[in-house]
């Protein structure tokens, strides 16, 4: 195996991983064992955010600290594989001048300026309820808005995940030309 063959799996195997999709549709959305071991993006929306909203209606000062957690899980994992497909599609295109992987590069990276535009006030309003000090107290937000904002992330994070999918896909099609 040469590093061109190693570059191809790389980056497309990261960025798939990355999406998420690799999610098993046999099991039941409301199984959570597996979702920090089936892929990273889409796996949040529609694993841990259902499981999430069942903690609402009991804390949504726990439901908020429960999706801080995955929050957390997933920042300290995604931006490796972002780094890791986007870069190896970028080495890709600078050594064969196929324009795809320049695509597959730009759709894989494509999740930050995504996630800058469209997600940044909804992250922060769903951490204005995981970080007041007394589960008692009530953040600036009114009470009953937690479940519509989790509801929100988990859309734009559907979508979200779609950009490291077309970029595995696009990087997949290059590869197989």
């Amino acid at each position: 195996m040469n590093s061109h063959n190693l570059a191809q799996i790389a980056a497309v195997s990261s960025s798939i991983w990355l999406s998420g999709m690799c999610l098993s549709w046999r099991k039941k959305m409301q199984d959570t064992k597996h979702v920090n071991n089936t892929g990273e993006i889409f796996t949040y929306s529609w694993g841990a955010v259902p499981a999430v909203l069942e903690a609402c209606s009991t804390s949504q000062h726990l439901a908020a600290k429960q999706w801080a957690t995955f929050y957390h899980k997933g920042h300290s994992l995604g931006p490796p594989f972002a780094i890791l497909g986007a870069g190896g599609f970028v080495w890709l295109a600078l050594k064969s001048g196929c324009w795809l992987y320049w695509g597959a590069a730009i759709l894989d990276i494509g999740i930050v300026p995504y996630t800058l535009a469209f997600m940044v006030q909804t992250n922060s309003s769903i951490f204005e309820f995981a970080n007041v000090k007394d589960s008692s107290e009530k953040p600036a937000s009114e009470e009953n808005q937690l479940a519509p904002l989790l509801n929100r992330w988990a859309c734009l994070n559907t979508v979200r995940s779609l950009f490291p999918l077309a970029g595995g896909i696009l990087g997949l099609v290059a590869a197989l030309c």
